[in-house]
């Protein structure tokens, strides 16, 4: 049997948390998501969830507390519960309703079939596609980080620079200047975790890839953070912790529906650009940029 492959659970590690996935049946086999491979851990999970298919059983949530496009998260006595609802190509849709239990390392997955007559699913591809990404947004605000739009490199001393900007900015362009030339190894050219550990900030990388299809389970130390802007030459302008906060947020993922989260991922950004240099960056898109990058103090 591959290790993709599980009768029984499938744990991942996502930049610095760690996620299991757990059939509630002998008759269930979780099956890894593409481009999940490389993420498959045996470490202690930080949340474990029983996968069951077949419909949520409690039907009636009364209003749902926060909505988005394509999903909803309502309260209930045995903890909150996020409902997505994911459309594949021709009639097929997906339902699929987490309940996290208040422990907040706990929960379970209901997965419904929305084609009546169809047998219960037995092959389910964890983690199920949309949900994976809110889930680690949820986790990381629960007094562990953040997930950022961002390309993210090793350097050969094992330190980590944090290239953080909107599509079309340069991260695609960034991580290929410097995989081409060999000068670091890349983490993710797309989304990267960045989190505390031993009082020191890191960054990790995440399945979620950009144009470059970079996706590692790669970690480094946080040394520098830019953020990315295309310009006529290559430059570099210190930011105050206020203006790298604000920027980020603009360029982070952030847990709207959870005051509490959105407490913690502001005080989380304060401190980290506080601790860490960060720079407002223009480069040109050439090898140029990664000497005067090395360069800056």
């Amino acid at each position: 049997m591959n290790n993709d492959m599980a009768p029984g659970g499938l744990t991942f590690s996502l930049g610095g948390v760690r996620l299991s996935f757990q059939a509630a049946g002998s008759g269930i086999r979780l099956v890894g998501a593409p481009g999940y491979r490389d993420f498959i851990t045996s470490g202690s999970p930080d949340l474990t969830l029983q996968v069951v298919a077949g419909p949520f059983p409690g039907q009636n949530l009364g209003a749902a507390r926060f909505e988005a496009s394509n999903w909803s998260l309502f309260s209930t006595s045995q903890g909150d519960v996020y409902r997505l609802r994911i459309a594949f190509p021709g009639p097929f849709v997906s339902v699929y309703t987490t309940l996290l239990f208040p422990d907040g390392r706990n929960g379970q997955i209901y997965i419904e079939d929305e084609l009546g007559g169809q047998p219960p699913r037995t092959d389910i591809v964890c983690p199920p596609p949309a949900l994976d990404e809110l889930l680690a947004v949820n986790l990381m605000a629960r007094q562990r980080g953040l997930l950022v739009h961002a390309c993210g490199l090793c350097l050969e001393d094992g330190t980590g620079l944090l290239f953080s900007g909107y599509s079309g900015s340069g991260k695609s362009t960034t991580a290929r200047i410097w995989q081409q030339a060999g000068a670091a190894r890349l983490l993710s050219d797309e989304r990267v975790a960045v989190f505390r550990r031993s009082g020191q900030f890191w960054m990790g990388g995440t399945p979620w890839h950009g144009d470059g299809l970079v996706s590692t389970p790669l970690e480094a130390p946080l040394q520098r953070l830019f953020i990315l802007r295309h310009a006529p030459a290559n430059h570099a302008r210190p930011l105050k912790p206020t203006q790298a906060v604000t920027a980020l947020l603009e360029r982070a993922f952030l847990p709207f529906w959870d005051a509490l989260g959105m407490a913690f991922t502001l005080e989380f950004l304060q401190d980290l650009c506080t601790q860490t240099p960060c720079y407002e960056l223009g480069f040109l898109p050439d090898e140029s940029i990664i000497e005067f990058v090395r360069c800056l103090s």
